[in-house]
């Protein structure tokens, strides 16, 4: 929820974790970024960053994150099965 309120009156909202964009936890207007993705791809760039050049973005900083998010755990990735089962066990712990 509170990407989309920051992004009210931009083209988007991204988190800022350590230094690096999240663009996969960001939000878009879907016209900017359809846009933005054309005119990255011409110039043969392929990631998401590559089309924030295009957009006028809000950024979310991790102090603002960690105070509903202390431990950042919204930004943990999932690439393997074993990463699933730690996630799985941290979120049992924290439902209890």
């Amino acid at each position: 929820m509170k990407l989309f309120e920051l992004a009210k009156g931009s083209d988007g909202a991204v988190p800022e974790i350590k230094g690096y964009w999240e663009p996969i936890h960001a939000v878009y207007r879907r016209d900017a970024m359809i846009d933005a993705i054309k005119k990255a791809l011409a110039e043969g760039k392929t990631r998401p960053k590559d089309t924030y050049r295009y957009l006028k973005l809000t950024k979310l900083e991790e102090t603002k994150i960690k105070s509903f998010d202390p431990e950042l755990r919204s930004f943990v990735n999932i690439n393997s099965l074993q990463d699933l089962a730690k996630a799985s066990d941290e979120f049992k712990n924290i439902s209890k």
